[in-house]
């Protein structure tokens, strides 16, 4: 499902981004992958098929509905897509700055981050829920973000091994499924807030602000907890030892794509930094103009900067950024203003 939806995306980024473009990529892509493993192993996976059409029907439902007259929602999903698809940085998408404003926060983290509570990741749309790791990044930087990603991989990793030492049936699917759809949320949330996949909107689980999520997250793991006390017997681990191939390449996959992530906030935090935080972004305003935008923080730097004094050739103060210089100058001019009507009296 992964490599279905890399193979649109990057014909999408390279082509075009039309309905019919997707649809033959789309087509393509899904006669190579069946008939390879249909001549591989003489066998068609249903359950994979069926995701790599959610993937699909994600990628192409924006242009589908426009062209049926459902424009609210064509808009929507269209507009989900073009903000990777079309350039972060150079898209017509309204609000389609958001996760510009997300790399520009990961920027400026660096590589150790400004401190917890430091830097000013209420900037970023929905800093504290769809884009927290971002936010994380500004704060703790690279360092930080690289522990937060490695720490899912041993839960997804760990959960997925519980699983098969459970040896029962249903606590077995049921601990694979929390792990991969658990590892799936992660990974789809990241890629989307650092622009390597369409922003999707859904919460990072145990870190982005949201009852409902944190509760069913909290709730899911109670159960993999539970079925860690289970042990599998020799009839059982017969079973379960079928699927190690299957286990190892998903956990494998998963530790690709952590690999990928870290390397992309890599660039942005450490070697294209100063580049990062200083490039501007093409983006359309309420009004439907483009406009040029730059990092907000740098303005919040410039404010901070003291400017300093300007002087007459008579040492006269002109302009100042400072009050205290300000009212100093004030009470020398009256006091000059005083004494000169003292000599003329």
């Amino acid at each position: 499902g992964i490599l279905s939806l890399i193979a649109v995306m990057l014909c999408a980024r390279w082509v075009n981004n039309s309905l019919p473009t997707l649809l033959i990529s789309a087509t393509i892509w899904f006669i190579i992958w069946v008939a390879y493993w249909y001549l591989k192993k003489r066998q068609i996976y249903e359950s994979a098929i069926f995701l790599n059409l959610v993937i699909v029907v994600f990628s192409l439902a924006g242009p589908m509905l426009e062209s049926i007259g459902q424009h609210a929602l064509a808009a929507r999903l269209t507009n989900r897509t073009n903000m990777t698809w079309d350039g972060a940085w150079n898209n017509e998408v309204l609000g389609g700055d958001q996760v510009v404003q997300g790399i520009w926060s990961l920027a400026t983290g660096g590589i150790d981050g400004l401190g917890l509570g430091n830097g000013s990741p209420s900037i970023v749309p929905a800093g504290y829920t769809d884009m927290i790791f971002t936010t994380i990044g500004e704060m703790l930087g690279f360092i930080g973000i690289t522990l937060v990603v490695l720490c899912f991989f041993v839960i997804i990793h760990r959960t997925l091994l519980i699983g098969r030492r459970a040896g029962y049936t249903f606590p077995f699917y049921l601990a694979i499924g929390v792990g991969i759809t658990t590892g799936i949320q992660f990974f789809v949330i990241i890629a989307g807030s650092i622009g390597l996949l369409p922003l999707t909107g859904v919460t990072l689980p145990f870190l982005s602000y949201g009852s409902v999520s944190l509760v069913m997250s909290l709730i899911s793991f109670g159960f993999i907890i539970s079925i860690s006390r289970l042990r599998a017997s020799d009839i059982q681990k017969k079973y379960t030892n079928s699927f190690n191939g299957s286990m190892t390449a998903c956990s494998a996959l998963f530790l690709l794509i952590g690999i990928v992530i870290l390397c992309k906030s890599a660039d942005y935090q450490i070697f294209s930094r100063d580049k990062t935080l200083i490039r501007p972004a093409y983006v359309t305003n309420m009004e439907g103009a483009r406009i040029i935008e730059y990092n907000p923080r740098i303005d919040l730097v410039l404010r901070k900067i003291h400017s300093g004094n300007i002087y007459d050739r008579n040492n006269v103060l002109l302009a100042t950024s400072s009050l205290e210089e300000l009212k100093m100058a004030h009470d020398k001019l009256i006091d000059v203003g005083v004494h000169e009507e003292m000599y003329k009296s």
